[in-house]
Formats: C-alpha cells, sequence, structure tokens
C-alpha cells in the first residue's frame, strides 16, 4: 500500500527529528572526544587518536560509532565492525545505515547477502532525505527483483538525481541510454550525464566521453571532446576506472589508439600491488606493433607476481611465456602444465589446451610429480 504524499512527508519528517534528538541527547563529552581524535588523526597522531575514538563510541556518539565501524573494518575485524555500524544506524546515522545497506546487499565475512534487510537500512536512510541511501537503495531495486522493481528504481534514483548526487545522475543516464526496462531517452540521458560531468564525477565524464566518440544518443562525434572528457574520468576515478579507460585506449574504443596513456595509467596501480593492472600491463608489453615492442622481461616480472597472489588469468599468460620460451624465458613445459593446471581450477575454458600441451611434453612421473605440487597450491589457497 501507498502512503498519500501528506502521510509520506509526515513520516519523513519523524524521522528527521528522531534523528535530531538522539545527536542532541550526546554528550558533551563525547562529541569534545571525537573532535580531539579527529584534530590528533590529522596531525598524523594515529596512536593517540584511536583511544579518544573509542571512548567517543562507548559513549554513544553516533558519528564515531560509524568512523570506528570503518576502522575496525579495515583492520580485518568485520564482526567488531558490524556491532558499531548498528549501534550508529540505531541511532539514526545515514552513512552507517548506508553502509549496512551495502553489506546485506554484497555480501561479507559478517552479513552474509540478504537484499531484505539492505532494503530495510536502505529505506530508512530514504526516508530520511539522504542521497546515497536513495541512490544504493535504487541500485538494489534494480538487481533484486522486489515487486515492481524497476519503478521503485527509478524513482529513489530520480530523487536522488533531483538533490544534484552525481552517481545517481550518472546511474539515471545510463539506464535511459540501455532503454532495458525503462523507455529509452537520449535528451534525458545527455543531461544528467553533463550535470554529472559537471561535478567531475568520473563515471558520468566517461559515459559521457564515449557518447561523443561513438556518436552515440544523438550527439554529433566529437573526438577532441570525447577524449577530453576520457583523460578528466581517468583524472578523476578509481582503480577500476582507469583500467577500463586502458582498455578503450588500447582498443581504440571512443578514444585515439594511445597505448601510451594506456602504460601511464596502468603502470602506478601495478606498482601498488593491483593485480588487475598488473596483468593488463603485461598483456600490452607482449604486443608487437609499429608504435609498441614486446618488453619480454617486464611482463614476465608482472605475470609472475599476479600468477603468485592467484590471479588466473596471469597464471595463463605465465603458463604461455614458460611454454613458448618467450623472450629471455627459457621454454620450461613443467612451469608451463603447473601454472595452468592451477589456473584450470578457475578457468577451465582457457587453460585446459595449454594443460594439455604441456603434457605431452612431460612423462608421467613428471605430471604426477607436478600435480602434488598444484594441489598443494590450491589446498593453500582461500576459496
Amino acid at each position: 500500500m501507498t502512503l498519500p504524499r501528506r502521510y509520506a512527508l509526515v513520516l519523513i519528517m519523524i524521522v528527521s527529528v528522531c534523528a535530531i534528538a538522539q545527536e542532541n541527547a550526546v554528550s558533551p563529552e563525547a562529541k569534545a572526544l571525537y573532535e580531539e581524535a579527529e584534530k590528533l588523526a590529522a596531525a598524523g597522531k594515529f596512536a593517540e587518536a584511536q583511544p579518544k575514538l573509542v571512548q567517543s563510541a562507548e559513549l554513544g556518539y553516533s558519528v564515531a560509532q560509524f568512523e570506528l565501524g570503518k576502522l575496525l573494518q579495515g583492520a580485518g575485524k568485520p564482526h567488531d565492525a558490524l556491532e558499531y555500524f548498528e549501534a550508529a544506524a540505531d541511532q539514526g546515522n545515514v552513512d552507517a545505515m548506508n553502509m549496512l545497506g551495502r553489506l546485506y546487499a554484497n555480501g561479507s565475512e559478517s552479513t552474509p547477502k540478504n537484499p531484505t534487510i539492505a532494503k530495510d537500512w536502505l529505506q530508512k536512510s530514504a526516508a530520511a532525505g539522504n542521497a546515497e541511501g536513495n541512490t544504493l537503495l535504487g541500485i538494489l531495486y534494480e538487481t533484486y527483483p522486489m515487486g515492481e522493481n524497476m519503478k521503485w528504481a527509478m524513482k529513489h534514483l530520480q530523487d536522488a538525481a533531483d538533490m544534484g548526487y552525481a552517481p545517481a545522475q550518472a546511474e539515471l543516464g545510463r539506464l535511459y541510454i540501455e532503454g532495458k526496462d525503462v523507455t529509452h531517452d537520449s535528451a534525458k540521458a545527455v543531461d544528467l550525464l553533463n550535470k554529472a560531468a559537471a561535478q567531475n564525477y568520473a563515471q558520468g565524464e566517461f559515459m559521457l566521453g564515449m557518447l561523443y566518440g561513438t556518436g552515440g544518443a544523438g550527439l554529433s562525434v566529437n573526438v577532441w571532446r570525447a577524449q577530453s572528457l576520457v583523460d578528466l574520468a581517468a583524472e578523476h576515478g578509481d582503480a577500476n576506472m582507469k583500467i577500463q579507460i586502458a582498455l578503450c585506449y588500447m582498443a581504440s574504443r571512443g578514444v585515439t589508439y594511445t597505448p601510451d596513456k594506456a602504460i601511464a595509467l596502468l603502470t602506478p596501480l601495478a606498482d601498488q600491488g593491483h593485480l588487475e593492472a598488473q596483468t593488463l600491463l603485461g598483456e600490452i608489453y607482449c604486443r608487437d606493433e609499429i608504435v609498441l615492442k614486446p618488453n619480454w622481461p617486464k611482463a614476465f616480472e608482472l605475470f609472475k607476481n599476479a600468477a603468485e597472489k592467484d590471479h588466473t588469468r596471469a597464471q595463463i599468460n605465465l603458463a604461455k611465456m614458460y611454454y613458448h620460451g618467450l623472450g629471455s624465458v627459457k621454454k620450461d613445459a613443467g612451469q608451463a602444465y603447473y601454472w595452468a593446471k592451477i589456473a584450470m581450477a578457475s578457468d577451465k575454458m582457457n587453460a585446459y589446451q595449454l594443460v594439455d600441451a604441456a603434457a605431452k611434453e612431460l612423462t608421467p612421473k613428471q605430471i604426477a610429480e607436478l600435480d602434488n605440487f598444484v594441489q598443494l597450491w590450491l589446498n593453500s589457497t582461500p576459496e
């Protein structure tokens, strides 16, 4: 049943008033401790800041509880973190509600995937007028069938977009472009993506750049505008966005083929230990083109590092280097078999032919010994 608008407004007011009342009920000591912790953390004195943050959280300050929850989560203590997130959310802290919504929507060590609980928390955040909560709730409705899911998804995303929230604007723009389960509307899509891009939101910049690069959504192809927007997205985006853009540079998708830009984006990520960036960069270093020559030693180093940390595609690439003896790597059917057989546990389709080819160059005894080593690896690797 849908509440009449006047009752819905009253409900929102009640939620907001309750949250304010709970915030005002917090002792001045708890707030003061939190402010001290903030100042100490800003000065890099984390060891001194943490006890004050804990004290503030224990005195019931929801902001401190939420921040302590994040610290515990980052320290690998998800169950302890969950207690603080729930304590903060119970006091009306929308950041904690949104965090719980994410955790239950995606599933985690402390929170088995449960869309219903996720929806409950996000509905509370959305009812309090929180833009992020509305956006997350809209995306949840997109993802899980909950009755008239797309109707409610669009409603909550539109509410957040009307608040000027860039992630909601970009997500709505994507839906209007794809026209799946919603009416295709190029004009609305472009307008929303322009608004998101104007806030330096990387996903909005990237999608708008792709439209200019391909002439999508009724836009005239504008290579300069596309390149400019995608470059901005690379500057403002996270690691996954940078990898997506690097792939576009290498595939001439919406932008000019620019391997040097792809390498420049991926190298810092690879140096930081990002396994997908290491693997993709290694694949680029294997290419032999007019403007790009192979760097076999670097490719081998990148593949080996990612393979040893259980990145399946890196394991297959490393096996190929051993099997074919690429660059300065000495041909070694045993190493090829070993890495391909490990990869086959996760990607049988792309690894089995390499396993089969390498096995033909090995004796039954060698294969049995290698299979034992493979099993040791698989037993020691968390699922």
